[in-house]
Protein backbone atom coordinates (compact mmCIF):
# COMPACT_ATOMS: atom_id res chain seq x y z
CA UNK A 1 0.00 0.00 0.00
CA UNK A 2 1.07 3.64 -0.48
CA UNK A 3 -1.01 6.57 -0.51
CA UNK A 4 0.14 10.05 -0.41
CA UNK A 5 -1.96 11.18 2.02
CA UNK A 6 0.33 8.98 4.62
CA UNK A 7 2.55 11.92 4.61
CA UNK A 8 0.07 13.81 6.90
CA UNK A 9 -1.48 10.74 8.36
CA UNK A 10 2.10 9.43 9.45
CA UNK A 11 3.57 12.59 11.14
CA UNK A 12 4.80 12.19 14.34
CA UNK A 13 5.10 15.69 16.02
CA UNK A 14 1.13 16.46 16.54
CA UNK A 15 1.94 19.45 18.11
CA UNK A 16 3.86 21.00 15.95
CA UNK A 17 2.57 24.05 13.41
CA UNK A 18 1.85 22.62 10.17
CA UNK A 19 0.06 25.55 8.67
CA UNK A 20 0.04 29.60 9.32
CA UNK A 21 -2.74 31.85 7.63
CA UNK A 22 -3.16 35.07 8.21
CA UNK A 23 -3.92 35.26 12.08
CA UNK A 24 -3.97 31.27 12.16
CA UNK A 25 -1.91 29.04 13.07
CA UNK A 26 -3.57 25.28 12.35
CA UNK A 27 -0.87 22.38 14.17
CA UNK A 28 -0.49 19.18 12.58
CA UNK A 29 -3.14 17.31 14.53
CA UNK A 30 -6.16 19.96 13.66
CA UNK A 31 -5.24 19.89 10.01
CA UNK A 32 -4.91 16.10 10.20
CA UNK A 33 -8.67 16.32 12.10
CA UNK A 34 -10.47 18.36 9.16
CA UNK A 35 -8.24 16.06 6.64
CA UNK A 36 -10.25 12.88 7.94
CA UNK A 37 -13.45 14.92 8.40
CA UNK A 38 -13.31 16.01 4.29
CA UNK A 39 -12.59 11.93 3.80
CA UNK A 40 -15.62 11.10 5.67
CA UNK A 41 -17.75 13.15 3.36
CA UNK A 42 -16.37 12.30 0.78
CA UNK A 43 -16.86 8.44 1.09
CA UNK A 44 -20.42 8.99 2.00
CA UNK A 45 -20.74 10.25 -0.71
CA UNK A 46 -19.88 7.21 -2.77
CA UNK A 47 -16.55 8.81 -3.56
CA UNK A 48 -13.66 6.47 -3.90
CA UNK A 49 -10.70 4.50 -6.10
CA UNK A 50 -11.78 5.47 -9.62
CA UNK A 51 -13.33 8.74 -9.46
CA UNK A 52 -12.06 12.06 -9.35
CA UNK A 53 -12.22 15.19 -7.22
CA UNK A 54 -11.38 18.65 -8.98
CA UNK A 55 -10.02 21.60 -6.55
CA UNK A 56 -10.65 24.94 -7.37
CA UNK A 57 -8.82 27.09 -5.32
CA UNK A 58 -5.73 29.03 -4.30
CA UNK A 59 -2.66 28.19 -1.71
CA UNK A 60 -5.40 28.52 1.71
CA UNK A 61 -5.74 25.81 4.52
CA UNK A 62 -8.60 24.33 3.01
CA UNK A 63 -6.56 23.02 0.21
CA UNK A 64 -4.39 20.14 2.04
CA UNK A 65 -7.79 19.70 4.13
CA UNK A 66 -9.03 18.66 0.55
CA UNK A 67 -6.31 17.50 -1.57
CA UNK A 68 -5.60 15.08 1.80
CA UNK A 69 -8.84 14.45 2.20
CA UNK A 70 -9.71 12.73 -1.25
CA UNK A 71 -6.79 10.99 -1.50
CA UNK A 72 -7.44 9.21 1.70
CA UNK A 73 -10.83 7.84 0.14
CA UNK A 74 -8.64 6.39 -3.20
CA UNK A 75 -9.54 9.37 -5.24
CA UNK A 76 -7.97 11.10 -7.66
CA UNK A 77 -7.09 14.67 -7.06
CA UNK A 78 -7.58 17.19 -9.88
CA UNK A 79 -6.26 20.38 -8.77
CA UNK A 80 -6.70 23.62 -10.51
CA UNK A 81 -5.92 27.45 -11.10
CA UNK A 82 -9.22 29.56 -9.56
CA UNK A 83 -7.82 32.37 -12.07
CA UNK A 84 -9.64 29.76 -15.22
CA UNK A 85 -12.69 30.63 -16.81
CA UNK A 86 -15.84 28.96 -16.75
CA UNK A 87 -14.95 27.99 -20.76
CA UNK A 88 -11.82 26.74 -19.56
CA UNK A 89 -12.53 25.04 -16.66
CA UNK A 90 -15.67 23.10 -18.94
CA UNK A 91 -12.84 22.12 -20.80
CA UNK A 92 -11.14 19.97 -18.12
CA UNK A 93 -14.29 18.82 -16.75
CA UNK A 94 -15.13 17.18 -19.59
CA UNK A 95 -11.63 15.21 -20.31
CA UNK A 96 -11.33 14.33 -16.19
CA UNK A 97 -15.45 13.88 -15.85
CA UNK A 98 -15.20 14.98 -11.50
CA UNK A 99 -17.53 13.63 -9.13
CA UNK A 100 -17.17 16.14 -6.84
CA UNK A 101 -15.58 19.80 -7.45
CA UNK A 102 -14.61 22.25 -4.51
CA UNK A 103 -14.45 25.90 -5.21
CA UNK A 104 -12.70 28.13 -3.72
CA UNK A 105 -15.57 31.06 -2.31
CA UNK A 106 -14.05 34.11 -4.75
CA UNK A 107 -14.27 31.77 -7.38
CA UNK A 108 -16.77 29.57 -7.17
CA UNK A 109 -18.91 31.29 -10.07
CA UNK A 110 -16.72 29.96 -13.22
CA UNK A 111 -16.65 27.04 -11.54
CA UNK A 112 -20.10 26.19 -10.65
CA UNK A 113 -21.00 27.11 -13.93
CA UNK A 114 -19.06 24.52 -15.67
CA UNK A 115 -19.74 21.88 -13.05
CA UNK A 116 -23.00 22.56 -14.08
CA UNK A 117 -22.63 22.23 -17.51
CA UNK A 118 -20.83 19.24 -17.18
CA UNK A 119 -22.93 17.30 -14.57
CA UNK A 120 -20.56 17.46 -12.08
CA UNK A 121 -22.94 15.30 -8.85
CA UNK A 122 -20.97 17.20 -5.86
CA UNK A 123 -20.35 20.45 -6.03
CA UNK A 124 -19.39 22.63 -2.60
CA UNK A 125 -17.83 25.57 -1.33
CA UNK A 126 -15.01 26.67 0.55
CA UNK A 127 -13.87 29.97 2.03
CA UNK A 128 -13.13 32.19 5.29
CA UNK A 129 -16.20 32.30 8.01
CA UNK A 130 -17.93 34.70 7.29
CA UNK A 131 -17.94 34.98 3.96
CA UNK A 132 -20.07 35.70 0.43
CA UNK A 133 -22.87 33.77 0.33
CA UNK A 134 -22.26 31.08 -2.33
CA UNK A 135 -25.79 29.14 -2.84
CA UNK A 136 -23.76 25.99 -2.23
CA UNK A 137 -22.95 23.62 0.48
CA UNK A 138 -20.08 24.64 2.55
CA UNK A 139 -16.82 21.82 2.36
CA UNK A 140 -16.15 22.54 6.21
CA UNK A 141 -19.73 22.10 7.76
CA UNK A 142 -20.77 19.49 5.51
CA UNK A 143 -17.73 17.41 6.49
CA UNK A 144 -18.24 18.65 10.46
CA UNK A 145 -21.32 16.35 10.13
CA UNK A 146 -20.48 13.63 8.08
CA UNK A 147 -20.33 10.06 10.02
CA UNK A 148 -18.33 6.56 9.02
CA UNK A 149 -14.43 5.26 9.90
CA UNK A 150 -11.32 6.79 9.11
CA UNK A 151 -10.08 3.84 7.26
CA UNK A 152 -7.35 5.43 4.60
CA UNK A 153 -7.69 3.85 1.55
CA UNK A 154 -5.37 0.87 0.57
CA UNK A 155 -3.99 2.25 -2.71
CA UNK A 156 -1.32 0.56 -4.83
CA UNK A 157 1.55 2.78 -5.94
CA UNK A 158 0.77 2.38 -9.60
CA UNK A 159 -2.83 3.86 -8.70
CA UNK A 160 -3.17 7.73 -10.08
CA UNK A 161 -2.89 10.32 -7.31
CA UNK A 162 -3.12 12.91 -8.99
CA UNK A 163 -3.94 14.83 -12.46
CA UNK A 164 -2.22 17.94 -13.03
CA UNK A 165 -3.33 20.29 -16.44
CA UNK A 166 -0.68 21.33 -18.39
CA UNK A 167 -0.52 25.40 -18.03
CA UNK A 168 -1.22 25.27 -21.85
CA UNK A 169 1.54 27.88 -22.69
CA UNK A 170 1.82 26.96 -26.09
CA UNK A 171 -2.02 25.03 -26.60
CA UNK A 172 -4.91 23.00 -25.16
CA UNK A 173 -3.92 21.39 -21.74
CA UNK A 174 -3.97 17.91 -21.61
CA UNK A 175 -4.33 15.78 -17.55
CA UNK A 176 -0.32 14.69 -16.31
CA UNK A 177 -1.80 11.57 -14.73
CA UNK A 178 0.77 11.31 -11.52
CA UNK A 179 0.93 8.10 -9.04
CA UNK A 180 0.98 7.55 -5.87
CA UNK A 181 4.58 6.76 -6.59
CA UNK A 182 5.76 9.24 -8.62
CA UNK A 183 4.85 12.29 -6.16
CA UNK A 184 6.21 10.21 -2.89
CA UNK A 185 9.43 9.38 -4.17
CA UNK A 186 10.09 13.29 -6.10
CA UNK A 187 8.95 14.97 -2.65
CA UNK A 188 11.06 12.48 -0.52
CA UNK A 189 14.11 13.20 -3.06
CA UNK A 190 13.75 16.73 -3.11
CA UNK A 191 13.18 16.66 0.88
CA UNK A 192 16.76 14.63 0.99
CA UNK A 193 18.63 16.75 -1.76
CA UNK A 194 17.89 20.12 -0.37
CA UNK A 195 18.18 19.25 3.01
CA UNK A 196 14.64 20.10 4.28
CA UNK A 197 14.75 20.29 8.57
CA UNK A 198 11.66 19.90 10.73
CA UNK A 199 12.80 23.79 11.83
CA UNK A 200 12.20 24.98 8.47
CA UNK A 201 9.57 27.82 7.60
CA UNK A 202 8.74 28.27 4.11
CA UNK A 203 7.27 30.51 2.35
CA UNK A 204 3.74 28.81 0.62
CA UNK A 205 3.52 31.63 -2.39
CA UNK A 206 3.63 28.93 -5.36
CA UNK A 207 0.65 27.56 -5.76
CA UNK A 208 -0.66 24.39 -4.44
CA UNK A 209 -2.39 23.13 -8.15
CA UNK A 210 0.99 23.51 -9.95
CA UNK A 211 3.47 20.58 -9.42
CA UNK A 212 6.43 22.67 -8.34
CA UNK A 213 4.40 23.89 -5.18
CA UNK A 214 2.49 20.99 -4.63
CA UNK A 215 5.42 18.65 -4.40
CA UNK A 216 8.33 20.73 -3.53
CA UNK A 217 6.17 22.94 -0.42
CA UNK A 218 3.55 21.00 0.41
CA UNK A 219 4.10 16.95 0.04
CA UNK A 220 7.95 17.85 0.88
CA UNK A 221 7.33 20.36 3.20
CA UNK A 222 4.42 18.32 5.25
CA UNK A 223 6.52 15.13 5.01
CA UNK A 224 9.69 16.95 6.15
CA UNK A 225 8.13 18.80 9.26
CA UNK A 226 8.46 22.30 7.51
CA UNK A 227 6.02 24.85 8.55
CA UNK A 228 4.16 26.60 5.92
CA UNK A 229 2.97 30.11 6.05
CA UNK A 230 0.78 30.06 2.83
CA UNK A 231 0.48 33.53 0.58
CA UNK A 232 -2.75 32.98 -1.50
CA UNK A 233 -1.26 35.39 -4.04
CA UNK A 234 1.82 36.55 -4.56
CA UNK A 235 3.10 39.43 -4.61
CA UNK A 236 6.64 41.05 -3.82
CA UNK A 237 6.21 43.49 -1.08
CA UNK A 238 3.58 40.81 1.05
CA UNK A 239 6.52 37.94 0.88
CA UNK A 240 9.17 39.99 2.39
CA UNK A 241 6.23 41.13 5.01
CA UNK A 242 5.77 37.24 5.77
CA UNK A 243 9.24 36.46 5.89
CA UNK A 244 10.55 39.11 8.35
CA UNK A 245 7.72 38.75 10.04
CA UNK A 246 7.62 34.60 10.44
CA UNK A 247 11.55 34.55 10.43
CA UNK A 248 10.75 32.35 7.11
CA UNK A 249 14.15 30.38 6.12
CA UNK A 250 13.33 28.89 2.87
CA UNK A 251 11.86 31.09 -0.05
CA UNK A 252 10.82 28.71 -3.53
CA UNK A 253 9.92 30.67 -6.42
CA UNK A 254 9.86 30.99 -10.25
CA UNK A 255 12.44 33.41 -11.59
CA UNK A 256 9.99 36.31 -12.08
CA UNK A 257 9.23 36.05 -8.38
CA UNK A 258 12.40 36.29 -7.46
CA UNK A 259 13.12 39.47 -9.93
CA UNK A 260 10.21 41.16 -8.04
CA UNK A 261 11.39 40.16 -4.33
CA UNK A 262 15.36 41.27 -5.28
CA UNK A 263 13.66 45.18 -6.63
CA UNK A 264 11.02 45.30 -3.36
CA UNK A 265 13.62 44.54 -1.05
CA UNK A 266 16.32 47.13 -2.45
CA UNK A 267 13.53 49.56 -2.81
CA UNK A 268 12.17 49.08 1.04
CA UNK A 269 14.77 46.50 2.57
CA UNK A 270 13.45 43.86 5.29
CA UNK A 271 15.40 41.81 7.66
CA UNK A 272 15.26 38.85 6.06
CA UNK A 273 18.25 37.63 7.68
CA UNK A 274 16.20 34.13 8.77
CA UNK A 275 16.75 32.58 5.28
CA UNK A 276 18.67 29.70 4.88
CA UNK A 277 18.56 29.37 1.26
CA UNK A 278 16.27 30.30 -1.80
CA UNK A 279 15.28 27.86 -4.74
CA UNK A 280 14.26 28.21 -8.77
CA UNK A 281 12.27 26.57 -10.97
CA UNK A 282 9.84 27.01 -13.32
CA UNK A 283 11.84 28.27 -16.28
CA UNK A 284 15.27 29.39 -16.26
CA UNK A 285 17.11 31.43 -14.17
CA UNK A 286 19.07 34.41 -15.85
CA UNK A 287 22.74 34.30 -14.69
CA UNK A 288 22.52 37.61 -13.48
CA UNK A 289 19.26 37.42 -11.65
CA UNK A 290 21.50 34.68 -9.90
CA UNK A 291 24.47 36.69 -9.23
CA UNK A 292 22.09 39.64 -7.83
CA UNK A 293 20.17 37.76 -5.47
CA UNK A 294 23.13 35.67 -4.39
CA UNK A 295 25.03 39.14 -3.35
CA UNK A 296 21.34 40.48 -2.21
CA UNK A 297 20.38 37.79 0.48
CA UNK A 298 23.41 36.74 1.11
CA UNK A 299 22.61 32.58 0.95
CA UNK A 300 22.98 29.66 -0.99
CA UNK A 301 20.50 29.24 -4.43
CA UNK A 302 19.24 25.70 -5.61
CA UNK A 303 17.92 25.27 -9.32
CA UNK A 304 16.10 22.56 -10.42
CA UNK A 305 14.11 21.52 -13.50
CA UNK A 306 11.32 19.13 -14.60
CA UNK A 307 7.50 19.63 -15.92
CA UNK A 308 4.42 18.40 -14.47
CA UNK A 309 4.86 14.78 -16.34
CA UNK A 310 8.17 14.22 -14.33
CA UNK A 311 6.32 15.01 -10.48
CA UNK A 312 8.34 17.59 -11.65
CA UNK A 313 11.46 17.64 -10.51
CA UNK A 314 14.11 15.54 -12.12
CA UNK A 315 17.32 17.66 -11.96
CA UNK A 316 18.64 19.66 -9.17
CA UNK A 317 21.82 21.53 -8.61
CA UNK A 318 22.78 23.82 -5.46
CA UNK A 319 25.99 24.32 -3.19
CA UNK A 320 28.93 22.46 -3.67
CA UNK A 321 27.37 21.41 -7.62
CA UNK A 322 26.57 23.83 -9.40
CA UNK A 323 28.01 25.09 -12.37
CA UNK A 324 27.06 28.40 -14.54
CA UNK A 325 23.67 27.82 -16.78
CA UNK A 326 23.70 24.51 -15.79
CA UNK A 327 19.90 23.04 -14.17
CA UNK A 328 22.32 20.19 -12.22
CA UNK A 329 22.48 16.29 -12.76
CA UNK A 330 19.71 14.14 -12.00
CA UNK A 331 17.87 12.89 -9.19
CA UNK A 332 18.83 9.81 -7.94
CA UNK A 333 16.85 7.02 -10.19
CA UNK A 334 16.50 9.29 -13.21
CA UNK A 335 18.64 8.60 -16.45
CA UNK A 336 18.82 10.95 -19.17
CA UNK A 337 20.17 11.05 -22.69
CA UNK A 338 19.86 13.31 -25.78
CA UNK A 339 18.21 12.53 -29.00
CA UNK A 340 18.74 13.71 -32.40
CA UNK A 341 15.85 14.69 -35.00
CA UNK A 342 16.67 11.42 -36.62
CA UNK A 343 16.44 9.42 -33.31
CA UNK A 344 20.00 8.80 -32.82
CA UNK A 345 21.92 9.27 -30.14
CA UNK A 346 24.00 11.96 -29.23
CA UNK A 347 27.13 12.60 -27.13
CA UNK A 348 28.86 15.08 -24.70
CA UNK A 349 27.60 18.80 -25.32
CA UNK A 350 25.99 18.05 -28.02
CA UNK A 351 22.53 19.75 -28.53
CA UNK A 352 19.47 17.70 -28.66
CA UNK A 353 16.34 16.82 -26.95
CA UNK A 354 16.91 15.41 -23.24
CA UNK A 355 15.03 12.67 -22.67
CA UNK A 356 14.55 11.31 -18.77
CA UNK A 357 13.27 7.68 -17.42
CA UNK A 358 12.64 7.00 -13.66
CA UNK A 359 10.94 7.12 -11.00
CA UNK A 360 9.28 10.70 -12.02
CA UNK A 361 7.76 10.00 -15.22
CA UNK A 362 4.05 9.65 -15.14
CA UNK A 363 2.24 6.56 -16.73
CA UNK A 364 0.59 8.79 -19.25
CA UNK A 365 -1.87 11.71 -20.12
CA UNK A 366 -5.19 11.45 -18.83
CA UNK A 367 -7.47 9.35 -21.30
CA UNK A 368 -4.97 10.32 -24.31
CA UNK A 369 -2.98 7.14 -25.65
CA UNK A 370 -2.06 9.36 -28.64
CA UNK A 371 -0.69 11.95 -26.90
CA UNK A 372 1.06 9.90 -24.46
CA UNK A 373 2.74 7.28 -27.03
CA UNK A 374 4.30 10.87 -28.48
CA UNK A 375 6.30 11.68 -25.87
CA UNK A 376 6.78 7.99 -23.99
CA UNK A 377 8.63 5.19 -25.58
CA UNK A 378 7.81 1.62 -25.52
CA UNK A 379 11.25 1.50 -23.12
CA UNK A 380 9.39 4.53 -20.42
CA UNK A 381 11.47 6.96 -22.21
CA UNK A 382 10.08 10.12 -22.05
CA UNK A 383 10.95 13.42 -24.30
CA UNK A 384 10.68 16.33 -22.57
CA UNK A 385 10.47 18.60 -25.55
CA UNK A 386 13.54 20.96 -23.99
CA UNK A 387 16.60 21.08 -26.28
CA UNK A 388 19.76 20.71 -24.17
CA UNK A 389 23.05 19.16 -23.84
CA UNK A 390 24.64 17.17 -21.46
CA UNK A 391 28.21 17.34 -20.16
CA UNK A 392 31.11 15.27 -18.98
CA UNK A 393 30.04 15.33 -15.53
CA UNK A 394 26.08 14.69 -16.21
CA UNK A 395 25.32 17.99 -16.12
CA UNK A 396 22.51 19.56 -18.00
CA UNK A 397 21.99 23.00 -19.77
CA UNK A 398 18.82 23.29 -20.65
CA UNK A 399 19.03 25.32 -24.57
CA UNK A 400 14.93 25.98 -25.04
CA UNK A 401 11.87 24.61 -25.73
CA UNK A 402 11.37 22.50 -29.06
CA UNK A 403 8.83 24.42 -30.21
CA UNK A 404 10.07 27.33 -29.58
CA UNK A 405 12.77 27.14 -31.82
CA UNK A 406 13.39 30.04 -34.13
CA UNK A 407 14.99 29.62 -37.45
CA UNK A 408 16.54 32.49 -39.43
CA UNK A 409 18.19 32.20 -42.63
CA UNK A 410 18.55 28.52 -42.00
CA UNK A 411 20.31 29.28 -38.58
CA UNK A 412 19.00 27.86 -35.35
CA UNK A 413 18.03 30.37 -32.99
CA UNK A 414 17.00 29.69 -29.33
CA UNK A 415 14.85 32.26 -27.39
CA UNK A 416 16.24 31.11 -24.43
CA UNK A 417 19.29 32.47 -25.18
CA UNK A 418 18.63 35.56 -26.22
CA UNK A 419 16.58 36.34 -23.39
CA UNK A 420 19.26 35.58 -21.34
CA UNK A 421 21.32 38.42 -22.84
CA UNK A 422 18.65 40.74 -22.65
CA UNK A 423 17.73 40.45 -19.04
CA UNK A 424 21.48 40.96 -18.36
CA UNK A 425 21.15 44.81 -19.43
CA UNK A 426 20.15 46.86 -16.02
CA UNK A 427 16.88 47.73 -17.04
CA UNK A 428 15.24 44.61 -17.73
CA UNK A 429 12.34 43.02 -15.92
CA UNK A 430 11.03 40.62 -18.11
CA UNK A 431 11.27 40.11 -22.13
CA UNK A 432 10.19 37.15 -24.33
CA UNK A 433 11.86 36.49 -27.51
CA UNK A 434 9.72 35.03 -30.49
CA UNK A 435 9.91 34.36 -33.98
CA UNK A 436 7.64 36.72 -36.14
CA UNK A 437 7.15 34.59 -40.07
CA UNK A 438 9.17 36.98 -42.53
CA UNK A 439 8.92 36.26 -45.98
CA UNK A 440 12.76 37.43 -46.77
CA UNK A 441 14.90 35.26 -43.99
CA UNK A 442 11.71 33.02 -42.78
CA UNK A 443 11.60 33.90 -39.42
CA UNK A 444 12.53 37.63 -37.59
CA UNK A 445 13.39 37.44 -34.19
CA UNK A 446 11.50 39.58 -32.26
CA UNK A 447 11.63 40.48 -28.27
CA UNK A 448 8.73 41.95 -26.18
CA UNK A 449 10.33 43.50 -23.04
CA UNK A 450 8.75 44.89 -19.72
CA UNK A 451 11.18 47.25 -17.87
CA UNK A 452 12.05 47.55 -14.08
CA UNK A 453 9.99 50.13 -12.36
CA UNK A 454 11.10 53.97 -12.14
CA UNK A 455 14.17 52.78 -15.06
CA UNK A 456 13.93 54.30 -19.01
CA UNK A 457 15.39 52.59 -21.93
CA UNK A 458 14.80 52.48 -25.94
CA UNK A 459 14.00 49.33 -27.89
CA UNK A 460 17.25 50.57 -30.01
CA UNK A 461 19.60 50.41 -26.91
CA UNK A 462 18.09 46.92 -26.38
CA UNK A 463 18.50 45.72 -29.80
CA UNK A 464 22.46 47.22 -29.80
CA UNK A 465 23.05 45.98 -26.14
CA UNK A 466 21.89 42.13 -27.41
CA UNK A 467 23.72 42.68 -30.65
CA UNK A 468 27.32 43.22 -29.47
CA UNK A 469 26.87 40.12 -27.32
CA UNK A 470 25.41 37.37 -29.82
CA UNK A 471 26.41 36.39 -33.40
CA UNK A 472 24.54 38.72 -36.26
CA UNK A 473 22.28 36.23 -37.14
CA UNK A 474 20.77 36.19 -33.68
CA UNK A 475 19.97 39.11 -31.83
CA UNK A 476 16.43 40.98 -32.20
CA UNK A 477 15.33 42.84 -35.15
CA UNK A 478 12.25 43.71 -33.51
CA UNK A 479 12.28 44.94 -30.04
CA UNK A 480 8.84 46.76 -28.37
CA UNK A 481 8.79 47.94 -24.73
CA UNK A 482 5.32 46.85 -22.99
CA UNK A 483 4.23 47.95 -19.64
CA UNK A 484 3.38 44.14 -18.65
CA UNK A 485 3.73 40.93 -20.26
CA UNK A 486 1.45 38.21 -19.87
CA UNK A 487 2.36 35.94 -16.86
CA UNK A 488 0.47 32.08 -16.14
CA UNK A 489 -0.87 31.28 -12.75
CA UNK A 490 2.66 29.79 -12.51
CA UNK A 491 4.71 33.36 -13.34
CA UNK A 492 5.93 31.91 -16.61
CA UNK A 493 5.50 34.58 -19.35
CA UNK A 494 2.42 33.18 -21.74
CA UNK A 495 4.14 33.58 -25.00
CA UNK A 496 0.84 32.97 -26.44
CA UNK A 497 -1.07 35.62 -25.06
CA UNK A 498 1.40 38.34 -26.29
CA UNK A 499 -0.64 40.40 -27.77
CA UNK A 500 1.48 40.41 -31.48
CA UNK A 501 -0.02 43.31 -32.72
CA UNK A 502 2.93 45.53 -30.58
CA UNK A 503 4.75 44.10 -33.05
CA UNK A 504 3.45 45.32 -36.30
Amino acid sequence: MLNVAQILSGATARERIALRFGELAMPVEALDNLVKQAARLFAGEGVGPGHRVAMVMPNTPHFPVVYYGALRTGATVVPLSPLLTAGELEYIFRDCTPTALVAWSGFHEAAAKAAEVCGVRLVYSAGPAGGPDTGLPDLLESAAVATGDDKLACTDASDLAVIIYTSGTTGSPKGAALTHDNLMCNSRLFGEKVGLRNSDVALATLPFFHSFGQTCILNAGVNSGVELVLQPRFDAAGALDLIERHRITLFMGVPSMHAAVLAEQRANPRDVSSLRWLASGGSGLAAGLREELVSEFEVPLFEGYGLSETSPITHVCGPGAHKPGKVGQPLWGIEQRIVGDDGALLGVDAVGELHVRGHAVMPGYFNRPDATEAVIDPDGWFATGDMATIDADGFVQIVDRKKDLIIRNGHNVYPSDIETVISAHPAVQLSAVIGIPDDRVGEEVAAVVMLKPGVEATAEEISSFVKERVAADKYPRIVRIVGDLPLGPTGKVLKRAIDLSVLD
